[in-house]
């Protein structure tokens, strides 16, 4: 049995419509100093890593924004609850069941 959604062409241009870079900054649960594990990664550190993110939402594109949203939830409808965090790996990570965007501690390229 296949099960179809569908919706209305109003419903899916609001969604798309949704997907700009100022939209998805405004819905990510920025991580506050407190709840930083400082033996992990100093502060320092991640507000650079944060900074890399603003900048690099605010500057891109919306084909990389909705590219960048699909990695990050596993599809390119938005989310109210996007988490970011910043851990011991060697390239970004997606966790998109949690809505969870993970960076690498050290980054060569920022």
């Amino acid at each position: 049995m296949e099960l179809k959604l569908r919706f209305s062409s109003e419903t899916n241009d609001i969604l798309k419509a949704q997907i700009t870079p100022k939209v998805i900054l405004d819905n990510i649960n920025w991580p506050r100093d407190e709840d930083i594990d400082e033996e992990t990664v100093s502060l320092d550190n991640h507000s650079r890593i944060m900074s890399y993110l603003r900048q690099f939402k605010e500057t891109g594109a919306s084909d990389v924004s909705k590219s960048l949203l699909t990695f990050w939830t596993g599809w390119d409808v938005l989310s109210s609850n996007l988490d970011v965090e910043v851990i011991d790996c060697a390239l970004p990570q997606a966790s998109t069941c949690f809505l969870t965007l993970r960076f690498e501690l050290d980054s060569k390229t920022m």
